[in-house]
């Protein structure tokens, strides 16, 4: 039993479209970090620990 043949060029094409999706991610990680949403997040995070804390 063999293989069914790879269209030629296939292999290249989905490192390509890996390459294009880690790069978008990267470039959302990057947005976000200098959109400050890290920082709003960490924010929000200890506020709502405070409030757990105090009961209220």
């Amino acid at each position: 039993m063999t293989r069914p043949a790879v269209p030629p060029g296939h292999a290249r094409t989905r490192w390509l479209l890996l390459a294009a999706i880690l790069a978008a991610c990267a470039a959302l990680v990057a947005w976000a970090v200098l959109a400050g949403v890290p920082e709003a997040v960490l924010h929000g995070w200890h506020a709502m620990w405070a409030d757990i804390r105090t009961g209220s």
